[in-house]
């Protein structure tokens, strides 16, 4: 029976791999979490019947973060990063890019400051 069905659907081959990242971006003076989700699966057959078949997805979710929550070093990192990369694209140079994240900064903190009034 078994030399019957090995003939007939021959070597059987298959796999799967999925790949997760997250990432934290500054985005309308809030911090979102961004998570990416890839998923690959393969299957392949040689014999009388033969086929191959794949399954590829992926899942992108995006989500605020609870600012309360997240290290001051976190959201200051997070911040200038945002606007050293704006500032960049504008053709800013550094001395003016330290101007405009000061700037930022306390603007920041006043809607900050003004939120957890609530």
């Amino acid at each position: 029976m078994r030399g019957a069905l090995n003939t007939f659907l021959g070597e059987t081959t298959g796999g799967e791999t999925y790949t997760r990242h997250y990432h934290i971006v500054f985005e309308n003076n809030a911090l979102v979490r961004v998570d990416i989700l890839f998923y690959h699966y393969g299957f392949a057959t040689k014999g009388a019947v033969h086929g191959i078949q794949n399954a590829f997805c992926y899942m992108v979710n995006k989500s605020v973060v609870q600012m309360d929550k997240v290290p001051d070093e976190v959201i200051l990192y997070s911040i200038t990063d945002y606007v050293q990369k704006g500032l960049k694209k504008a053709g800013k140079s550094t001395s003016e890019s330290n101007k405009y994240l000061l700037q930022y900064i306390q603007e920041y903190k006043e809607i900050s400051k003004a939120l957890s009034k609530k």
